[in-house]
């Protein structure tokens, strides 16, 4: 019977091995010795792999943000390079077509300038995000991690595996910040709608702070642009839907909320 379960405890870490396995061991020495019904330690089985089961594939922030927020770009390199889901890795400094990603900003609400740059990366079998066709962008300013920008691709012929994720992404994300605002993408005419999404903060304190954490939820229609970053598959239609992921934390940057 331990032999039958033992594919599908692959999803469970080290620790729950152990631990499964030792109380395995100690009801059957029960059952030997005290003829107790063998349905006993199924049920147990059952539960305990449930319960680590769901665990697993309820998605928190850690899932999608391999490193810590406000560390260096140095360290958050040595970070992604140590993931074994992660591949793709790419560093914008220096990229002369890359005035988008690295650029250097200063509002009128500044002291200093702030100095922006992106590190990118794609996941592998990531169980939150659920497809392979994704980027990542990590984004510094001052040297500091501050932003996290996902984006996964689909095809026209893929909406409602876009829409099923998007729902999904909302229901995970409401348990973390329990605080959302609604709104509609709209091209700049704003006559045309072209996606839909949330900001999710923890408070509605949190919302109006000027330095607040915040993650956008939101999918749109977007027209391709054949960049090295899109898949294959969005390359033969002019238009794909993308969701995407941004979260915010402006505490480890020179921005805040008026401008950024």
């Amino acid at each position: 019977m331990i032999a039958l379960l033992i594919p599908v405890l692959h999803a469970v870490d080290t620790f729950s091995y152990f631990v499964f396995f030792y109380f395995v061991c100690i009801d059957c020495f029960i059952i030997f010795d005290k003829k107790i019904n063998i349905m006993k330690i199924i049920f147990f089985a059952a539960l305990f792999i449930g319960i680590n089961l769901l665990a697993y594939s309820q998605c928190k922030l850690d899932n999608i943000i391999p490193v810590k927020i406000g560390i260096s770009k140095t360290e958050a390199l040595n970070g992604i390079k140590a993931k074994g889901d992660i591949h793709s890795i790419y560093d914008f400094t220096g990229d002369p077509d890359s005035l988008k990603y690295n650029f250097t900003r200063k509002y009128k609400y500044m002291s200093d300038s702030a100095k922006v740059s992106r590190i990118q990366f794609k996941y592998k079998g990531n169980h939150c995000l659920d497809s392979d066709d994704n980027d990542v962008k990590l984004v510094f300013c001052n040297d500091k991690l501050f932003a996290v920008e996902i984006t996964i691709y689909y095809t026209k012929d893929e909406f409602k595996s876009c829409a099923s994720n998007y729902k999904k992404m909302l229901e995970e994300f409401k348990e973390i910040f329990p605080y959302k605002m609604e709104y509609d993408l709209t091209y700049k005419n704003k006559y045309k709608t072209v996606g839909e999404g949330f900001s999710f903060f923890k408070s509605k304190q949190e919302s109006k702070r000027p330095k607040f954490e915040r993650t956008d939820v939101y999918y749109r229609v977007k027209k391709v642009d054949s960049t090295n970053t899109e898949p294959e598959k969005v390359k033969k239609d002019a238009e794909m839907y993308v969701l995407e992921i941004v979260y915010t934390n402006l505490e480890y940057s020179e921005f805040n909320s008026s401008k950024f």
